[in-house]
């Protein structure tokens, strides 16, 4: 029998909210009230082994939300089968442990993976692998999960192109449930728009056209952090903040080169507060990727703009570390804040930008 259980809940923030009369809904609060889930591509399979339902589809997802999905693993031998070893493509899905599980012949195993959304609009997707022996043989499945993560405000592409030496680009910005919205700034300047609209004498539209534009080195050996996110500001009550990922030669895993000598990783690297006003506190949970459970002791705003304070660590499940941190706009600031924030270990550390739509207190 079919067995498959999803749970979901909303961790951390997302300055963009679940997207009105998709397939992913939220109430008044912010709690999620209903997914719908199909089936995406069966599993590939070597061996006696089924993956019931096989990969996984959320469809229109929001932000920065994990679903708890629990799917059936059927032995169709008569041999047992031994689970050797479960790998995921990426650190967006932690699949259960089931490393030394016995599966007896014709029997089934329940399985359970957590798949967190991203903060950043846009198909996202990750790969499961189990491995197994059975009668001194080895066989595998892999299967993937998918969602397409949808905000109130949809970009098109959902990221800045900047490969191969690319430095100018557009974006086209709707709502999308049609109302009108106003494009505050792009990337903490006024928004250059590529399709004839005048801000100034304009009514605001539900779509834009506006334009981008990169000068990043030309070589990678001077890349030393660059800023990974194109950030688009709105006046959008449920989108005040849309990040965009920079495609770029240093954009990928060059950003954080030292992860190997830390032993940590960032979940994701942004972490995106929304709007809040002006010298008000706002908690938020950033996850880590944490294989030697290496403490975070210390966060630290590296802008003048905010202040950051560690409040707790907490390591709910396998790699996972979770930090709360207290993030503070400074009283009198006003605009879109791109505040790096600095996490260290006694391993070493790495910066992770919180973005913000500072309003007036």
């Amino acid at each position: 029998m079919k067995r498959m259980v999803l749970v979901v809940c909303v961790v951390g923030l997302a300055g963009c909210g679940a997207v009105e009369g998709g397939e992913a809904q939220a109430d008044a609060e912010g709690t999620r009230t209903r997914e719908v889930i199909r089936t995406g591509p069966p599993a590939i399979v070597s061996g006696p082994l089924t993956v019931d339902p096989g990969g996984i589809t959320f469809g229109k997802i929001p932000p920065d939300t994990e679903f708890l999905t629990e799917l059936t693993l059927r032995n169709t031998s008569g041999i047992p089968i031994n689970i050797t070893e479960v790998q995921s493509s990426c650190h967006c899905t932690v699949p259960e442990n089931l490393e030394g599980a016995v599966i007896d012949p014709h029997s089934s195993y329940p399985f359970r993976a957590t798949f967190h959304s991203p903060g950043k609009p846009g198909l996202k997707s990750s790969k499961i692998l189990i491995k197994f022996e059975y009668a001194g043989r080895k066989g595998h499945a892999l299967f993937e999960l998918q969602g397409e993560v949808m905000l109130a405000v949809v970009a098109d592409p959902p990221y800045v192109d900047a490969l191969k030496g690319v430095s100018v680009g557009r974006i086209k910005l709707r709502s999308f449930n049609g109302a009108p919205f106003r494009v505050v700034s792009s990337n903490q300047r006024p928004p250059v728009f590529a399709d004839g609209y005048d801000p100034s004498i304009d009514a605001p539209r539900n779509a834009y056209t506006v334009q981008w534009r990169l000068d990043y080195p030309t070589s990678t050996d001077d890349c030393d952090r660059q800023r990974i996110w194109w950030v688009i500001e709105t006046d959008h009550a449920d989108c005040p903040v849309l990040p965009l990922r920079i495609r770029h030669e240093c954009t990928g895993l060059l950003i954080d080169p030292d992860w190997e000598k830390r032993n940590w990783i960032f979940r994701e690297y942004m972490v995106n507060v929304g709007a809040v006003k002006a010298g008000t506190s706002i908690e938020v949970e950033v996850a880590l990727r944490n294989w030697d459970s290496v403490p975070v002791h210390t966060v630290e705003s590296l802008s003048p703009d905010a202040t950051a304070e560690l409040l707790s660590t907490a390591d709910p499940e396998g790699e996972l570390t979770t930090c709360r941190v207290r993030f503070t706009p400074r009283k009198g600031f006003e605009g879109l804040l791109y505040a790096p924030v600095n996490f260290r270990s006694d391993r070493g550390d790495m910066d992770m930008p919180f973005l913000v739509r500072v309003l007036p207190d």
